[in-house]
């Protein structure tokens, strides 16, 4: 059950800690950490408290370590309630350490108390450790010291005062920290066991090296809860020393949140390459969010409570921002905002940078086909959403004309909230047009009407109108593909499991690439692409099923286009 992978480490390689990680059939089993090159250990303090027990009345040493030189810190000891019994304020010796003895009175409470070791600036928890007061004032012999009767059941020797540290102290959840207890005896067994709110949730046993000492790495998961964990070393005999583990929100989103009309602005930072926001959203609400930056490329994720992803977008409306919606919410509850740099959850993404997220509720208005509608847009209303009810087979040209005044944008999404057809320029002017849209299955889309320009105050009219559907039980169809009109469809009905020829004509022109499809109520049940299109092409498929056939003929690249006569054989 043994596995072993050897490599040289390039000499081009920066000096630092690297993590190992092992996964098996997808799951992170375990990890280490592996040091390259000649790089100065991060400093990772530990607290160590002697004696652990004793009576009301007797003295116990705080000892720290672990710290930069002259490092200032907090200390704060917390009484059995948790109320805050002592604080100072102290620093490092040269050797980043520091001691105090202090001594408990017949004022104090009987219980655990807790030592809280905190940087000075940010207040981060940096150590802790716990020791108890017992019941009983320590009984003294003829010479006024404590016996033994009276002294802490174990009474370790300085070779015995083990030591412990952690570093990374404190990582987003999923990180891994490496712990390493030096200071223990030769093949000394002792326990590791991890404290959350009192309950202990992971338990390991561990034998120390023949110099005493025992290194290994936690994780923890996604599963674990942001907050303070104790790990505390588990000994038979000698101190039982303990470092704090913090785990962060896994990508936590400092943001500030303001209402803006129907929805909000929210201002916030990636941390560890990500942020997260959360809203609440009603059934049948149609909602757009929309999250840009100047620091990053950002990009999104709608999120639902099942932890699934329902849309995702990087660039939209020619635009760097990340656009998901309009889209109607399925159901009234939480719903997670996912932001991270583009491309999403990749390495060469940004992993810091302030971004503005905007969560809108939208109105989205009937449009009558085949007519033309007035429009207005401002500062106050930037965009207009429209329904788009379409039916299988349906070939539509949307024409906007902003006056002269607008430099307009048009753009199509489809119901899952994703951009489906965007155009700037394709019209008269500075006019957007969308020519021959092609819809293979019946759905309501949502049609966007904006500026290039946000914000800039005008009128014109719009209208969307139905092209002719080729239909090839009625015969040949003639299709031309330019840059204006990049995709184009013809229909016909199919029996299940009908075996079908599409045939293919080149009449003029070529394109760099050609993309034909063929779709059942969405189901795609045919694919074909080509550089360069032959003078005959014939494209033979199986329909699985008896339906309505929509067969989607699109070109990339820029070039003089094409015109093709296509054709049906049923052999």
């Amino acid at each position: 059950g043994t596995a072993i992978l050897r490599f040289i480490a390039p000499e081009d390689l920066a000096a630092g800690e690297y993590q190992v990680d092992i996964f098996v059939e997808g799951e992170k089993r375990t990890g280490a950490a592996l040091s390259i090159g000649d790089i100065v250990p991060a400093a990772s303090a530990a607290v160590v408290i002697e004696p652990g027990t004793a009576p009301i009345g007797s003295q116990h040493t705080i000892a720290l370590s672990g710290l930069a030189p002259g490092q200032s810190f907090n200390i704060r000891i917390l009484d059995p309630a948790g109320a805050e019994a002592y604080r100072s304020s102290r620093s490092a010796d040269a050797d980043g350490a520091f001691s105090l003895t202090i001594s408990s009175t017949d004022e104090d409470e009987i219980g655990l108390y807790r030592v809280e070791i905190r940087a000075d600036a940010s207040g981060d928890l940096l150590a802790s450790a716990d020791f108890e007061i017992a019941a009983g004032p320590p009984e003294a012999d003829e010479a006024g010291e404590p016996t033994a009767e009276g002294a802490p059941a174990i009474e370790p020797s300085p070779a015995e005062e083990a030591l412990a540290a952690i570093d990374p102290q404190a990582a987003p959840i999923g990180s891994g920290h490496r712990i390493a207890i030096s200071r223990l005896s030769p093949h000394e067994n002792i326990s590791i066991d991890v404290v959350f709110r009192g309950a202990s949730v992971y338990r390991a046993d561990k034998t120390a090296d023949a110099a005493g000492t025992v290194i290994f790495e936690l994780f923890t998961d996604v599963e674990d809860e942001p907050g303070d964990y104790i790990v505390n070393v588990l000994r038979q005999a000698g101190n039982q020393p303990s470092v704090v583990l913090t785990a962060t929100p896994r990508t936590p989103a400092a943001t500030v949140a303001s209402a803006v009309g129907d929805g909000e602005i929210i201002n916030g930072r990636l941390a560890e390459g990500g942020a997260e926001i959360e809203f609440h959203g009603e059934r049948g609400q149609t909602i757009l969010l929309r999250v840009s930056s100047a620091d990053f490329d950002p990009a999104a994720a709608l999120i639902n409570r099942d932890d699934r992803e329902l849309a995702f977008n990087d660039d939209s409306q020619g635009r760097k921002d990340a656009i998901i919606g309009p889209l109607m919410l399925p159901y009234s509850g939480p719903y997670v905002l996912e932001i991270g740099a583009a491309p999403l959850m990749m390495a060469q993404g940004a992993i810091d940078g302030e971004f503005v997220a905007r969560i809108s509720r939208v109105s989205v208005a009937p449009i009558p086909f085949d007519a033309e509608l007035p429009f207005a847009l401002s500062a106050e209303t930037p965009a207009l959403y429209y329904a788009l009810p379409v039916e299988t087979g349906d070939s539509l040209t949307v024409k906007v004309d902003g006056g002269g005044g607008l430099d307009t944008l048009l753009q199509v999404v489809s119901p899952a909230g994703i951009e489906y057809a965007f155009d700037d320029d394709s019209g008269s002017g500075f006019n957007a047009e969308l020519s021959n849209l092609v819809f293979d299955h019946t759905a309501s889309y949502i049609l966007v009407v904006s500026t290039f320009d946000e914000g800039a105050s005008g009128s014109g009219t719009i209208a969307v109108s139905h092209n002719p559907v080729h239909a090839l039980e009625e015969g040949a169809a003639i299709v031309t593909l330019n840059d204006k009109a990049i995709r184009d469809l013809v229909v016909f009905d199919a029996a299940e499991d009908e075996l079908l020829v599409l045939n293919l004509e080149k009449l003029a022109g070529d394109v760099e690439d050609l993309y034909v499809t063929a779709a059942i109520e969405g189901m795609e049940v045919m694919s074909y692409s080509t550089m360069g299109v032959p003078q005959h092409l014939p494209l033979a498929f199986v329909t699985p099923m008896s339906g309505k056939v929509v067969v989607t003929l699109e070109k990339f690249g820029f070039d003089d286009g094409i015109s093709l006569e296509v054709s049906l054989e049923r052999p």
